[in-house]
């Protein structure tokens, strides 16, 4: 535990840089805090409250605080900690003061979604409390979402669709045989836009706009359509649209066991989702679950609760891998039917012989995500990757992969988000959630 606290003083040092040379019995004052002071209260302190006085709803920050703040939101509200949550009360309402004047309505779609999400949460979550509605806060969230909805909705190598997001849905639906596979893909623009409107219904009830409804209705044809069942009596496993992404330049070497120079592709056919993209449908999930219980459709809500299990299932069966001699911690294969090939090989930001090798999506699991499955045992997974802090080397390099050039928050850029103490927080937040019905 010294050990632990002593490196990430050090870290959180290098990274906050606000460490000024301190008289002797300082240095010692400040030692004794810091020994006494249990390690989530340390960083939540240091690296929570610092990042929450930010504005990350502008564009640099945007689309990953609504990865990286979720679990810290959850378990404020979980452990009904005054303090954390006042923070995030906070925090959104530096969003409803800043957030036009910051741009948030010219951020691209997708952005503005992993944002919306964040909120939307935060709205179930107070309402769970039982906190009066932030009706400010939420009349945003209707516009944003309902602008999204009905905007002409884009498409790949075609003039988007005029009539929205709904169109290009039916459309994507209706096409069995594309001429490339990914063209009838149900994306995470339209599954964040299911997930936010469960949790607008969730808040409204029956006061909600007639939109929200026409999107859960058809988010549960999308899948009800789209879900692929294992066969088998006894199999809860299902993945979603296996195939779909096969053409895509991303999964172009899916085939391929490792990474080398001039990589020839190696697609395989009925490929799963990426693990890095898919570790949003738990919560996803969950979301809808409790959408279909506000509207009285317990039926709806069963199958959702069902596909939660289901996942769980698959997850456990072909995705995580418990840590070995071979690699000390947790890892996830880079596919959800547990195929572990090569993703996005020469990459536009990556470059030329670069992309993400065997479990280099692993990373993800950090994030804390996963937890919202229906299961114990995933507690007790963040329980063990919470103790493993500091990560060694050899971790990171498995976990960070390649690594994206973009701009980024200083907690969140390359190792960073190992070493500055963002992601111990959230695993071991993780670690303390009971969440599973």
């Amino acid at each position: 535990m010294k050990r632990q606290l002593s490196m990430s003083v050090i870290a959180l040092c290098l990274f906050l840089t606000a460490c000024a040379p301190l008289k002797a019995s300082s240095e010692r004052n400040q030692k004794n805090v810091l020994q006494q002071e249990p390690r989530e209260d340390f960083l939540w302190r240091h690296v929570m409250q610092e990042m929450l006085q930010d504005p990350l709803w502008k564009e640099r920050d945007a689309y990953d605080v609504g990865h990286f703040l979720m679990i810290p939101l959850h378990a404020a509200f979980g452990s009904e900690n005054a303090s954390r949550i006042k923070d995030f009360h906070n925090f959104f309402e530096g969003f409803k003061k800043n957030h036009i004047q910051d741009g948030f309505n010219t951020l691209n779609t997708l952005t503005r979604l992993h944002f919306l999400y964040l909120v939307s949460q935060y709205l179930v979550l107070s309402k769970t409390q039982g906190e009066a509605l932030d009706g400010e806060l939420t009349s945003y969230t209707i516009n944003y979402l309902e602008s999204i909805w009905n905007q002409p909705a884009w498409q790949w190598d075609r003039s988007p669709f005029p009539e929205g997001m709904a169109q290009r849905i039916q459309w994507k639906l209706q096409s069995k045989n594309p001429t490339r596979s990914y063209y009838r893909a149900i994306t995470d623009h339209e599954l964040f836009t299911f997930a936010v409107a469960a949790d607008l219904k969730l808040v409204l009830l029956d006061q909600n706009p007639k939109f929200i409804d026409e999107i859960l209705d058809i988010a549960y044809k999308v899948f009800k359509q789209e879900v692929a069942l294992f066969l088998g009596a006894k199999s809860q496993r299902w993945l979603f649209q296996p195939g779909v992404w096969t053409d895509l330049p991303s999964y172009a070497y899916a085939g391929c066991d490792k990474i080398t120079p001039n990589l020839n592709k190696k697609p395989v056919p009925e490929i799963a989702w990426d693990t890095s993209h898919f570790h949003r449908f738990p919560l996803w999930l969950l979301s809808l679950q409790e959408g279909f219980v506000a509207r009285g459709e317990l039926g709806k809500a069963e199958y959702f609760e069902k596909l939660r299990r289901g996942l769980t299932v698959q997850f456990l069966k072909e995705v995580l891998v418990a840590p070995s001699d071979e690699f000390p911690n947790y890892r996830t294969t880079n596919f959800m039917d547990g195929h572990n090939g090569v993703y996005r090989y020469k990459y536009s930001t990556l470059g030329p012989g670069r992309g993400y090798g065997p479990y280099e999506l692993s990373g993800t699991i950090l994030i804390g995500w996963w937890i919202f499955l229906k299961d114990q045992s995933i507690r007790d997974v963040y329980c063990f990757i919470a103790s493993r802090y500091p990560l060694s080397k050899r971790e990171i390099d498995i976990y960070l992969g390649p690594d994206t050039p973009r701009d980024r928050h200083p907690f969140i850029k390359g190792q960073a988000q190992y070493k500055s103490g963002l992601l111990e927080l959230i695993d071991r937040l993780a670690c303390g959630l009971d969440i599973y019905e």
